[in-house]
């Protein structure tokens, strides 16, 4: 559980700074402690009792009693008050998000491929004004955001048979993202394991691609291009002790 609670650590701290009911506060400071139960019981309170002044503050408790039934594998519970926030708030990216994650642990490949191309283009599209607005103001934070939603949507892909999405959004990765190589090596290699035999050659083009660049970067001392490979790491660490309960596809 504590390696799913540093995955969603960029979707969880986002919202806090507008919120000024108490209730809702220490909801959030439990949420931060990791003390899940105790989380959940004082979000049921906040929102059962409508105490919510708006429907920002409706929004954001949803999400977080969402997150709190999620991080105690109460998933579809978890789905259920994703939901009720997306009701609230039809553009609250980060909702489509973690219930697009719930679906994908419930085996829900489909559902969960639906809300990653939702949140896929909530954050592409500039015309579209995401929720809560003031946490993509940073555009390096949102194409962290990007990278992420994409990685997802080429794994759900490649589960679901769907070669040719897959070969495009692993063009998207490395286009995008081609200084990243420690997510472009990953993707690719898995890309080779699970595409038939005609695709084998692509993937060995766009692997050699990313070990060269990463060579490139060694050579030129390039620290930078390591210090933001945390999160994939995790990312993959969560992702193989995830399968050993629910997924058996990588």
């Amino acid at each position: 559980m504590r390696s799913m609670k540093i995955i969603f650590f960029c979707v969880i701290v986002l919202f806090f700074s507008g919120c000024a009911v108490d209730r809702l506060a220490l909801g959030y400071r439990f949420l931060q402690r990791t003390k899940y139960e105790r989380a959940e019981i004082i979000l049921k309170s906040y929102i059962q009792n409508d105490e919510y002044p708006d429907k920002y503050h409706r929004a954001i408790a949803l999400f977080y009693l969402g997150f709190s039934e999620m991080m105690q594998d109460k998933l579809d519970l978890a789905i259920g008050s994703y939901s009720s926030a997306i009701e609230s708030e039809s553009n609250f990216v980060f909702a489509y998000f973690n219930r697009g994650l719930c679906y994908m642990l419930l085996g829900h490949y489909e559902k969960a491929l639906h809300d990653f191309k939702v949140t896929d283009k909530m954050l592409t599209d500039p015309q579209i004004e995401k929720f809560p607005k003031e946490n993509f103001s940073s555009s390096d934070k949102n194409q962290k955001y990007i990278k992420i939603n994409l990685y997802y949507q080429l794994m759900l892909n490649l589960l679901l048979q769907h070669y040719s999405v897959a070969s495009i959004l692993l063009q998207r990765l490395v286009k995008q993202f081609e200084q990243d190589h420690h997510l472009i090596m990953f993707c690719a290699t898995i890309y080779l394991c699970k595409s038939p035999i005609q695709n084998v050659t692509e993937g060995y083009i766009l692997y050699n691609k990313a070990l060269e660049n990463q060579k490139e970067a060694i050579k030129r001392q390039d620290m930078q291009t390591w210090q933001d490979t945390s999160l994939e790491n995790y990312l993959a660490h969560w992702l193989v002790q995830q399968q050993k309960k629910k997924l058996s596809w990588l």
